[in-house]
């Protein structure tokens, strides 16, 4: 990424992206204890206004110099002064003495802060110096080709009408049909550009909103820099825009065949113009440089890079073992575990003969399975299988968290004791009880009990954020690590959500399987929708391995791999 003399040059971009947070001048300095953006001139007066407090003003290009510290998601004593390339998330001195980052690029946080800052210092000038002005012009462009086709279809009208008031009145009426042809297509011709205006419009709309969320993000200065999300692929693409031909007349005039030698009318043409990208170039015409690996971009078009037919009549479950194997399970008291090349590598049955409700594989490689009817949870190891976890009430899924600890879901089926549905976390190491999830804040339950499903489906993602899908309310629940609920996913455009598994990636992002809609919805840690990965059938359990590459099973059979990211 860029090297300290680049950013000190972005840091002078930013200085001209914000204002005096007390008046609107230039800043030029920065209060670190206040958190304010000041000129020179304020300097004084906000030393002023609050005489009791200690004041640490500093030049704004020294802003950046110190980044902020986040918590541990994992280590709830912890600051992390240090982030791990390849899993892409800040650790602490515990993270890296558990060796659960052993043999990972480890740099200080600070180098990535100061690379993270300096990205969205670039992407912000990119949007505001060649993307906006780029989307601002179409629609001026097509504004004057709305001008131009009013004005040739008036002179074409006043041509045609000349030429018919010259002929005789048994022509009026094949005339008046031409005329009124024209008016036709005008307005559709209309009507069609000033959809394509409206929506360049909206275009430039959401540009200036990127760019100024992006001046939110710089002016915070603070952890949500780490949550950035890049938009400039999203608007460096220029979608098609429309072109209109008017129409022209030839006349020709036949008095045998009136209407057809009277003349010619021709239909107007639109011509859908090919999307392009914008160049992002600097001044001296070298293209600008993008991200680091971590800044890793989701693909616009996600691509299959293999298909399993898998040995079963329904598959409900997959857990990956490694970026080359997975365990598979279904509608029967089998689990298998199958390779990217379509292989059967090992069979497992199930202690109680019946159909497992939920699987998952632990950080040092042995098959977890739920059993419902037995209220525990199995661990097989090296081909054996033993009860690591017993529950009151019915365990009907399971899933392991990144820093080794285990999430299992649970119902009760005595209704009477208003409390049906909840999720426990036990220890990775001594499965004893950690948490419980049940209750909001108002001592409410979280969950929709009423319905036909007894499942919820968890995920831990790198943050610590647990997410849940609420098969009955039709929602994804991101929940913090003490179980308080942050926000909630029911879909987009109105559409019926049906959520039915959920994973994580390295980067923060959630992934949703959508049975209804045969989709995948990707999402950004906080919960918000950047990505659809369409076209599959009926997709149920999802898994995401060390290469980030999405690993599903269609409820018909197949086992599919999906690369998603760049």
């Amino acid at each position: 990424m860029a090297a300290a003399d680049s950013f000190d040059q972005d840091i002078v971009f930013a200085q001209d992206l914000i204002k005096c947070t007390l008046c609107s001048n230039s800043v030029e300095l920065y209060c670190k204890p206040c958190g304010l953006n000041i000129c020179g001139g304020c300097a004084g007066r906000h030393m002023l206004s609050t005489p009791e407090k200690k004041h640490d003003i500093v030049k704004y290009d020294k802003k950046y110099l110190t980044s902020p510290k986040p918590s541990c998601p994992s280590h709830e004593d912890q600051i992390c002064e240090l982030f791990c390339e390849k899993c892409n998330i800040a650790v602490c001195a515990k993270c890296i003495s558990s060796k659960a980052h052993y043999n990972h690029s480890i740099v200080e946080i600070s180098v990535v802060f100061k690379q993270k800052v300096n990205f969205i210092i670039q992407e912000t000038k990119s949007l505001e110096e060649k993307i906006a002005p780029e989307y601002e012009k179409i629609p001026k462009d097509l504004d004057g080709k709305v001008k131009a086709l009013i004005n040739s279809n008036t002179l074409l009208k006043k041509e045609i009408t000349s030429y018919g008031e010259e002929l005789q009145k048994q022509i009026k009426e094949t005339v008046n049909k031409y005329v009124d042809q024209i008016e036709t297509m005008e307005k559709q011709d209309i009507a069609d550009l000033r959809n394509s205006i409206s929506r360049f419009q909206n275009i430039t709309g959401e540009v200036n909103h990127a760019i100024q969320q992006n001046k939110e993000v710089l002016k915070a200065n603070d952890v949500q820099i780490f949550d950035y999300q890049s938009v400039i692929k999203k608007f460096q693409k220029v979608p098609p825009r429309i072109n209109v031909t008017p129409p022209c007349f030839k006349p020709s005039l036949d008095k045998g065949k009136l209407f057809e030698n009277i003349g010619m009318l021709s239909v107007s043409t639109k011509k859908q113009e090919d999307e392009y990208l914008i160049q992002l170039t600097d001044s001296s015409g070298a293209v600008l440089p993008m991200a680091r690996s971590y800044f890793r971009e989701l693909l616009p078009r996600p691509m299959i890079i293999a298909t399993v037919e898998c040995n079963y009549k329904e598959l409900y479950k997959i857990s990956c073992v490694s970026k080359e194997e997975a365990w598979i399970s279904g509608n029967d008291k089998t689990m298998t575990r199958f390779n990217k090349a379509g292989s059967v590598l090992e069979v497992m049955k199930t202690k109680s003969g019946r159909s497992t409700n939920g699987i998952a594989v632990t950080k040092t490689g042995n098959l977890l399975y739920a059993d419902c009817y037995g209220r525990k949870i199995e661990m097989v190891k090296k081909g054996k299988v033993k009860s690591i976890i017993k529950t009151e009430w019915k365990p009907t899924e399971v899933s392991c968290t990144p820093t080794g600890d285990i999430l299992v879901s649970l119902w009760n089926d005595k209704p009477m004791d208003n409390k049906l549905l909840k999720v426990q976390k036990y220890s990775g190491d001594s499965f004893e009880l950690k948490q419980e999830i049940q209750f909001d804040e108002n001592d409410k339950s979280l969950f929709r009990c009423a319905g036909d499903h007894t499942a919820l489906v968890t995920a831990e993602n790198r943050n610590g954020d647990i997410c849940i899908a609420d098969w009955n309310a039709g929602s994804l629940l991101i929940l913090d690590k003490s179980g308080k609920l942050k926000t909630t996913y029911t879909g987009f455009q109105g559409k019926v959500f049906d959520p039915r598994y959920v994973a994580t990636d390295s980067h923060g992002h959630i992934l949703v399987s959508d049975y209804d809609s045969n989709c995948v919805h990707i999402l950004n840690e906080s919960g918000h929708l950047v990505s659809l990965i369409e076209y599959l059938r009926k997709p149920e359990g999802i898994d995401v391995d060390d290469d980030n590459n999405l690993w599903l099973v269609e409820r018909e059979g197949k086992l599919k791999i999906i690369k998603y990211m760049e």
